[in-house]
């Protein structure tokens, strides 16, 4: 497991509440490699040059790691390094690191204002997945254990700074938060895209992503968490892209709750490089409630696009309720002009309230 923090996280939760003083709880970060049994065989068409990734630490060669950052020392030591201490001395030094620095650690490392990036392992042969881990740190929850685990799906940039950090943040809710890569068929291990400079890339390789690979990658996911002794449920919650991908697992009974934001395609029975999908024909067979979240001003999924989705839920009997803002696509990204805080804001209270109300 590789512990890594980030400086410019949003503040602990409220329903966190940790010990005076006051300071954030750690997140961990952790990778995790989940292969399916069954790959579909390799794409014909060759991934294009890496354009920016997530850089390895240089001493990282292996998924299971620790990494300790030591102080650095002097070359010599100081004039009184070897001056004799009494026994009663020793005690005391002992005990006062050990009854009031050792707890204290946590919160030490809390502060670490060092920045940090998320680590990225290459998959163990062709076919794996690779799921970025966050949690809150255990020790501030009850029982130790996950209030749910939250398979958390990306937009077409994949893992960048602000889908991090809405894992983050949901996960200082007591939440277990797996994002994965969409890519890790045909693109290198922690490729991360540009908004701008990468936008016709993260197009491109959207559409190569085909319907039998994703819903392979999603139900080894699934196992994964299924198969945890500290999960008792699993959600799962996606955007644009990632929201399609989402509202697809609603058809595992093994999801207990789906939130699909500003999801893409659904109305056009499209699904990267696969048509004629049945993510909206099945209707009926959704074994999970639906949160749909949209933005008025979408271009993506306009109205008439929102009201097949609807309809088609609607005919099916399907459970699911809505959420619109007067926003645009991606109002939930925390940069560029398309961010509308207030809007994000409620977006995300009310996925915490779905959630919740499964409890």
């Amino acid at each position: 497991m590789l512990e890594l923090l980030e400086p410019d996280v949003l503040p602990p939760a409220a329903p966190l509440q940790l010990p005076a003083p006051q300071l954030e709880p750690p997140v961990e970060l952790e990778v995790v490699v989940v292969v399916p049994v069954a790959p579909a065989p390799l794409h014909e068409a060759a991934p294009a040059p890496l354009q920016e990734a997530v850089p390895l630490p240089p001493d990282v060669d292996d998924v299971d790691v620790s990494v300790v950052e030591p102080l650095a020392l002097p070359d010599e030591p100081p004039p009184h390094a070897e001056r004799p201490r009494s026994a009663v001395a020793a005690i005391a030094s002992e005990a006062f690191v050990l009854f009031v620095i050792f707890p204290l650690l946590p919160c030490v490392v809390a502060q670490d204002p060092l920045p940090r990036r998320p680590a990225s392992y290459a998959s163990p042969g062709y076919g794996g997945t690779r799921v970025f881990v966050s949690r809150a740190d255990t020790r501030s929850m009850s029982f130790g254990r996950y209030s749910a685990a939250v398979l958390f799906y990306s937009d077409i940039f994949q893992l960048t700074g602000p889908h991090v950090r809405l894992a983050e943040r949901l996960a200082r809710h007591g939440y277990l938060v797996l994002a994965p890569e969409l890519y890790g068929r045909f693109e290198p291990a922690g490729t991360v895209l540009d908004f701008e400079r990468d936008r016709q890339r993260a197009l491109e390789d959207s559409a190569r992503v085909r319907v039998e690979d994703a819903d392979a990658d999603r139900s080894a996911l699934l196992d994964h968490l299924t198969s945890r002794s500290d999960v008792e449920r699993v959600m799962v919650a996606g955007f644009c892209f990632g929201g399609h991908l989402a509202f697809r697992a609603a058809y595992d009974e093994r999801v207990s709750r789906v939130a699909c934001f500003y999801p893409t395609t659904i109305h056009t029975a499209r699904l990267g490089a696969s048509e004629n999908v049945d993510t909206l024909r099945r209707a009926a067979a959704l074994r999970a409630p639906l949160l749909i979240v949209w933005g008025s001003r979408d271009p993506h999924i306009p109205a008439e696009g929102r009201a097949t989705i609807h309809a088609a839920l609607d005919a099916a009997g399907a459970r699911y309720e809505t959420r619109s803002f007067d926003a645009e696509h991606a109002f939930m990204r925390d940069v560029g002009p398309r961010y509308d805080r207030a809007a994000s804001d409620a977006a995300f209270d009310a996925m915490l309230a779905f959630f919740a109300a499964s409890a």
